[in-house]
């Protein structure tokens, strides 16, 4: 019996974890209110709203995403607009574009 106590009370933990983590906060310090505080800990961080941090590599996607054309050659967005690279002033194709993954991979690969 108290087995199965410390299963459910270690699970309330993990869960409480898990769904810190899917709302941008401390997935470490949440594991802890889960253990101590059992399902009231998971009720607690259910109820909390997502924090509206983000972290650095999410907002440079998303920045990546807004722009229309990314340089090949130095990574930089540029509006499309723009026919040249305002960085290293390289060639833009209207090809390159925010929708191709490759590009995008290697964006944030420089970025990192």
């Amino acid at each position: 019996m108290e087995f199965l106590i410390v299963f459910i009370w270690i699970l309330c933990a993990s869960f409480s974890s898990y769904i810190a983590s899917q709302k941008n906060r401390d997935a470490f310090s949440w594991f802890f209110v889960g253990l101590l505080f059992g399902i009231f800990g998971l009720i607690a961080i259910v109820s909390i709203p997502q924090s509206k941090e983000t972290t650095s590599k999410e907002t440079t996607l998303n920045n990546v995403e807004q722009s229309k054309f990314i340089c090949k050659n130095c990574g930089r967005q540029n509006p499309s607009e723009i026919t040249r690279c305002l960085q290293c002033a390289t060639k833009l194709n209207a090809d390159v574009s925010v929708n191709d993954n490759q590009v995008l991979q290697d964006v944030i690969k420089k970025l990192s």
